[in-house]
């Protein structure tokens, strides 16, 4: 398991508004630029909390993200308050979701 490339795609995308259209852009071209596991590619395109979590990434990674406000404003724009109050996999699940398959 690459615990590193997902750490660095996960920060990437909760707090690069610029990564995150070029993933939705491009999403294979996108995962292809870090070291990820076909395993791991597929969780994150499955855009489900457990398997993002069962990744095993540290939640210090959320918290990077969420200091910076970057997934807040996200869900305050594009998601109920009810998702904004979901643990951190939910978040990312839920931005994943809608960058993937809401072009």
């Amino acid at each position: 398991m690459s615990r590193e490339g997902v750490s660095a795609f996960l920060t990437r995308v909760m707090t690069d508004e610029a990564f995150q259209n070029q993933l939705q852009a491009s999403p294979e071209a996108t995962l292809a630029q870090f070291d990820l596991t076909p395993d791991e590619v597929a969780a994150i395109k499955s855009a489900d909390p457990s398997m993002i979590q069962e990744l095993g990434v540290d939640e210090r990674v959320s918290k990077t993200a969420i200091s910076a406000d970057r997934l807040l404003q996200f869900d305050a724009a594009t998601m109920s308050q009810a998702v904004a109050s979901q643990s951190w996999t939910t978040q990312v699940a839920h931005l994943l979701k809608h960058l993937l398959y809401n072009p």
